[in-house]
């Protein structure tokens, strides 16, 4: 019983649940990146069946030139002031 308070405290202070008086408030937020994913994803599929589906895209080496593409902006993000 004493182990499992202390797991479900820590569990609390990592989430921040106390911080909110509902725990459930951000699930609009949720929600909509959820959406948003869904809309980027989607977009992907189409992309690459415009190309032939995936041996199409593999042949033009599309999803090698994407991952480069964004793996350049990732390392261009500056980073986040505390």
């Amino acid at each position: 019983m004493r182990r499992a308070m202390a797991i479900q405290l820590i569990i609390n202070k990592e989430l921040g649940l106390a911080k909110n008086e509902n725990p459930l408030q951000g699930s609009f937020i949720i929600e909509e990146l959820t959406d948003l994913v869904e809309e980027a994803v989607l977009t992907e599929f189409d992309r690459i069946t415009e190309r032939g589906g995936v041996l199409g895209a593999m042949e033009t080496m599309y999803q090698r030139s994407r991952i480069q593409e964004e793996s350049r902006g990732a390392s261009e993000i500056p980073e986040q002031m505390p």
